[in-house]
């Protein structure tokens, strides 16, 4: 009762706000905030656009789905799910991003020669605990790719304490010392990206749309905290898709993702066909093409 209370006030001032502000078109991207917003632009005849970053559509995409004259999908299948007279494959304008980076700036901000086979761990903005502990776990064995140089970005909050026990770990193998760059963020990650060899990573939208650009294989631990667990459902969608591999967070550990990284490492084709796998899917005129959809929209 209360949720129904507060959506209507959020109705009402949202209506206020687009009569001050008059919007040719109202763009939602998801999430129950978006929910008022886009009715109230509905009942004050202002067109109404969605943008569906994820594989599988959230409840608030499918509810205003009804209020929209263009829905726009970043992944191929998403249409599924949403009227076929109004929905369109555009992709995700993070990609029309990353395919822009320059991989020498890559190398060149790691101090590496251009060609190094990097393999980026991430676990998002603010890090990824079981993330961090299998990476920690696995360190020592790093030694078994002395040519691969492994950047790891922790996150903030987790930075201080997982520096403190990579020193620990990197004082019984000095020789992976070389081999690793600790960060705890990454301005500079579509570069990075860019010049990457492998990514490790949680299996959000942003992440999909940026390694389906630039075409990189991908082990994606989804995260199991997150709305409709669509994480999961990006993940598996990449991995049937044949671009990437998926571990589950409750299966984790860092003799599993040593084991999932040494079998991808040690067969260049198998990275070459997950490569050109993930770069099928990716959509790198995205900007474009979501500009485009909503400049027509405008003009109707």
């Amino acid at each position: 009762l209360q949720t129904i209370r507060l959506f209507l006030r959020g109705v009402r001032v949202a209506k206020r706000l687009l009569r001050e502000f008059r919007p040719d078109v109202v763009l939602g991207t998801g999430g129950y905030v978006a929910g008022p917003v886009l009715v109230a632009a509905h009942r004050l005849n202002i067109p109404v656009a969605i943008h569906e970053q994820n594989v599988i559509p959230g409840l608030t995409n499918r509810f205003l789905s009804r209020y929209a004259s263009l829905i726009a999908v970043s992944f191929p299948g998403s249409d599924r799910y949403f009227p076929p007279e109004k929905t369109q494959l555009v992709g995700n304008p993070r990609a029309s991003e990353v395919v822009q980076a320059d991989p020498q700036k890559g190398w060149a901000l790691l101090s590496k020669p251009p060609g190094t086979k990097l393999v980026l761990i991430v676990g998002g903005s603010r890090g990824a605990e079981p993330i961090n502990a299998a990476f920690l776990a696995m360190m020592p064995r790093l030694a078994a790719f002395p040519d691969v140089h492994f950047v790891y970005v922790s996150g903030q909050v987790h930075y201080e304490r997982i520096s403190q026990r990579a020193e620990e770990q990197l004082a019984r193998c000095p020789d992976v010392r070389r081999q690793l760059t600790v960060l705890p963020f990454l301005d500079e990650m579509p570069e990075v990206l860019a010049a990457s060899t492998l990514v490790i990573s949680r299996a959000g939208a942003t992440m999909l749309s940026e390694l389906t650009a630039l075409g990189l294989p991908a082990i994606l631990i989804p995260s199991p905290y997150v709305t409709n667990n669509h994480q999961e459902k990006n993940a598996l969608w990449l991995t049937e898709s044949g671009a990437a591999l998926m571990i589950r967070e409750r299966e984790l550990t860092g003799e599993r993702l040593f084991a999932e990284l040494k079998q991808l490492l040690e067969r260049p084709q198998r990275l070459t066909e997950m490569a050109q796998a993930a770069k099928s899917l990716g959509r790198p005129d995205a900007c474009r093409q979501l500009c485009r959809a909503l400049a027509d929209l405008a003009r109707r």
